[in-house]
Formats: structure tokens, sequence, C-alpha cells
């Protein structure tokens, strides 16, 4: 699953900001996230950061709870809904990965 949103960092100094999947109680394998570093007064856009979930089983329609962590601020549980790949969406694909 690719994330889209934005993270803005307020703060005077640098910061890392992770997102990472809740586990599914059913699951056989424990999601994994990704990060992302902000320097101070930065604001980005996740989907170009090509940040990805794992372990998320939901369906476009569905609603995935998200642990999200800041090195400043500390985690927050947020529930968000998982959209289908079309439209304006369509264009958000996963980083590449190293060969």
């Amino acid at each position: 699953v690719v994330i889209s949103g934005s993270a803005v960092n307020l703060g005077q100094q640098n910061m890392t900001v992770q997102i990472a999947a809740q586990a599914d109680p059913n699951a056989t394998t424990k999601p994994t996230g990704s990060e992302v570093q902000l320097g101070p007064r930065e604001q980005v856009s996740l989907a170009t950061k090509g940040l990805q979930l794992t372990g998320v089983n939901a369906k476009p329609g569905g609603i995935v709870a998200v642990t999200v962590t800041s090195s400043s601020g500390g985690t927050a549980v947020v529930k968000v809904p998982v959209l289908p790949a079309t439209g304006y969406y369509a264009t958000v694909t996963p980083a590449p990965t190293g060969a």
C-alpha cells in the first residue's frame, strides 16, 4: 500500500516521521512501515516519497489504523481510508527498489 498525504515540521530542528499499519490480529506477518526525514519548517507530500506499508489487508473502501510517530511529537494512532489506485491516485506508485 502506498501512502498519500502530507507531513509538516513546524519546528526548528530536523525530525523523523515514521508511519506503520497497526498489526492485524489475524495476520501471520508483522506489518512494516516507512519513515521520512523533515528539515526545519519543511512540508512534504508523502506520495512523492514513495512510502509504503506492508501487512495491510483492507480493500479499497475500508479503513486502516495507522501509527504515526514523530521524533519530536510522540505517537498517535489514526484511522485512514484505503483508496483504489484510480483517477487522482492512479499515478501514486511505490518508490523503485534497489537492484
